[in-house]
């Protein structure tokens, strides 16, 4: 019981394997410069209008920087979290 409770409020970063480290690195990466790059453009679009860089709508941007986003999120959660110990 103590070790459950203790391996719980460990940080995701303690006691993890290389393969896990190179994943969860790739993920955190993928999740940077796909939001960065979609509230960039997302933020263009707000101050100039539907003009800009030929989006149509936010939507649009959601889509195209949103799937690889949450691809990210679910890299890095699989090699933080899961099976993890």
């Amino acid at each position: 019981m103590d070790s459950e409770k203790r391996r719980s409020t460990d940080p995701w970063y303690k006691n993890l394997p290389v393969i896990h480290w190179i994943f969860a690195i790739f993920g955190i990466l993928v999740m940077l410069f796909s939001g960065g790059c979609s509230i960039v453009i997302l933020a263009n679009f707000f101050r100039y209008g539907r003009d800009s860089y030929g989006f149509n709508d936010p939507l649009t941007v959601a889509v195209i920087g949103g799937v690889p986003f949450l691809a990210g999120l679910v890299t890095w959660w699989f090699a933080a979290k899961y099976k993890r110990g």
